[in-house]
């Protein structure tokens, strides 16, 4: 069997009015016994209707599957009670209007509009949800902000809060965004999105005087002009309207990266993701954000580390749970459970908690030490002669070159939960450069195992205080806020590294690499490097005491473990 058959009814092409007068287009999947009205599972994106299938799932990296079949496994959603609506959103598939960007203000008021059309239909009973992973994850939040009535709860699983920083790793360009639209994605494979009418955000929208600064500005880049597809979508913005944006939005003070206010969501959420590495770490920071930031009931699973297959279907059991009991008030014992579940990675076991992060973590610095070692203090000489590396452009070298600090083997198991951050010392020979620190656990074998990894931007290193901790730094990315780094000059750089539960096993080692770059086709993503041969020092002593920020659990915490 390829694809399962469908058991209940269809209605394609529904045409839904919006309060502009443009219509969406959805389709609505009903069980057969539609007697009485059902509660509705609203599911929307740019990635088409038609391309949600249910197909045999497979990983993503068999890469035989559609990476875009994201709005969840229709025959279960309808065999436990519910309609399935799934929606082209504005612009895309058999919809009318015009898209201009990602997770935008517009997709907030036209899923607003959507809830409110079902709540009123005959076959509905008022009470709606939104599910589905990636896009269908974060177009949740979007909608969710904006409050319709009869939305009652939603399940933004591989959600992103901030579609700047989803662009941006640090103010670092990610180049999957040069992919994504047309299918041609580095290391998966997908159908892209079904964009019927897309238009540039920028060219619509900037004025004539800031829009031809900008696009002079990105074609004049020696860094943007390396990459001949990012010039080619310069020159003919069609080509990827999406990335163009992107290219000519730098900053996050842009109004192309609206955003949703979290804080506005009062309704329950279900939120998670799997673990880095093979999962976006884009995705990986969204449910601590989310946690912290929405006022309503809210829950958070934590998958073992490798994307979701697709099509979407893991998790069902867990996520029609939850809409069981806000959708149909069935005491199911959801809220009975502990509010986060996290699998261990190491381990390889599933742990409950009762706050993310956990209440009992201790905040541990280990600092960069001589030998290329992590210790348990900052040193106490002064100045010692620094460490650096030389990375030269990806036009002259395939070569990444980097410095890594490990703890050596530990000597007894060491569990780390949490968000992680490295607060670097360093100096660059040039006005610019990127830093990416990659967290590893290296095995007694010398095998380097990633766990999770963040980037900056020299000079995006400006903090915001009022929202920065010390094992959370946030920056502004905003225009006034970026300066240019003075060659050779010592600044400290703060650097988010994305959030991992993991047990170092005894005998094995913890490590920090440390680099500058990274390639397409070696990874998820890849990004923008500069077009300059830049040398980075470091620097690790008493004055300038760089130092890696871990939540570690002590070993006496007593992980709730889940049966």
């Amino acid at each position: 069997m390829i694809e399962a058959p469908f058991i209940g009814r269809l209605e394609r092409d529904v045409q839904v009015p919006m309060r502009d007068g443009i219509t969406l287009s959805v389709d609505i999947y009903y069980p057969l016994d539609t007697a009485t009205p059902l509660p509705t599972l609203l599911a929307m994106s740019p990635y088409g209707k038609n391309a949600q299938r249910m197909i045999l799932p497979a990983p993503v990296e068999a890469r035989v599957t559609d990476l875009c079949a994201e709005a969840g496994w229709t025959n279960d959603i309808v065999d436990a009670g519910y309609i399935h609506v799934i929606a082209d959103v504005r612009g895309s598939g058999s919809s009318g209007g015009t898209f201009y960007s990602m997770y935008s203000e517009q997709e907030s008021q036209d899923g607003y509009d959507l809830v409110e059309w079902i709540a009123a239909q005959s076959w509905s009973d008022s009470n709606v949800g939104m599910l589905g992973i990636s896009y269908f994850g974060t177009v949740q939040l979007v909608v969710a902000a904006s409050r319709p009535p009869h939305l009652k709860a939603i399940a933004p699983l591989e959600a992103t809060v901030d579609p700047y920083l989803a662009c941006y790793h640090g103010g670092v360009l990610d180049g999957f965004y040069s992919e994504l639209p047309h299918g041609g994605m580095t290391n998966n494979t997908g159908s892209g999105m079904d964009l019927a009418d897309a238009k540039s955000w920028s060219l619509s929208y900037r004025e004539d005087e800031e829009l031809q600064d900008a696009l002079d500005s990105a074609l004049s880049n020696p860094d943007i002009r390396q990459y001949n597809m990012f010039r080619s979508i310069l020159e003919s913005p069609r080509r990827n309207t999406i990335f163009f944006d992107n290219l000519l939005n730098p900053y996050a003070d842009s109004p192309m990266w609206w955003h949703p206010k979290l804080e506005d969501i009062e309704i329950p959420v279900l939120c998670g993701c799997a673990w880095y590495p093979d999962c976006g770490p884009k995705f990986v920071r969204g449910p601590g954000q989310i946690w912290e930031r929405v006022k309503g009931p809210k829950k958070m699973i934590m998958a073992p580390a490798g994307w979701l297959e697709r099509p979407f279907h893991q998790y069902h059991r867990d996520v029609l749970r939850w809409f069981d009991y806000w959708m149909k008030g069935i005491d199911n014992g959801v809220l009975d459970e502990a509010p986060v579940r996290l699998w261990l990675n190491g381990s390889e076991t599933e742990i409950e908690a009762e706050d993310w992060p956990l209440p009992n973590t201790e905040w541990t610095n280990l600092y960069l030490g001589t030998h290329r070692r992590l210790l348990n203090q900052p040193s106490r000489f002064e100045q010692i002669e620094p460490d650096g590396y030389v990375q030269p452009p990806p036009l002259s070298t395939r070569q990444l070159s980097e410095v890594i600090y490990s703890t050596g083997p530990q000597p007894q198991d060491l569990t780390v939960i949490g968000p992680v951050a490295l607060h670097l010392f360093a100096g660059l020979n040039h006005d610019d450069g990127w830093f990416k620190a990659t967290l590893l656990d290296i095995l007694p074998s010398g095998q380097e195992v990633e766990i999770s990894h963040g980037h900056l931007r020299a000079t995006h290193q400006a903090l915001d205080p009022e929202r920065s901790r010390d094992w959370l730094p946030v920056h502004p990315h905003t225009r006034d806020s970026v300066v240019p780094s003075v060659k050779d000059e010592i600044l400290e750089y703060s650097i988010e590294i994305y959030p991992i539960a993991h047990v170092f096993l005894k005998g094995h080692e913890l490590a920090i690499r440390i680099s500058s770059g990274d390639l397409p086709g070696l990874g998820f993503s890849f990004h923008l490097m500069p077009s300059r041969t830049i040398t980075y020092t470091i620097y690790r002593d008493a004055q300038r005491p760089s130092r890696l920020v871990l939540p570690v659990i002590p070993r006496e915490a007593g992980l709730m473990r889940r049966p």
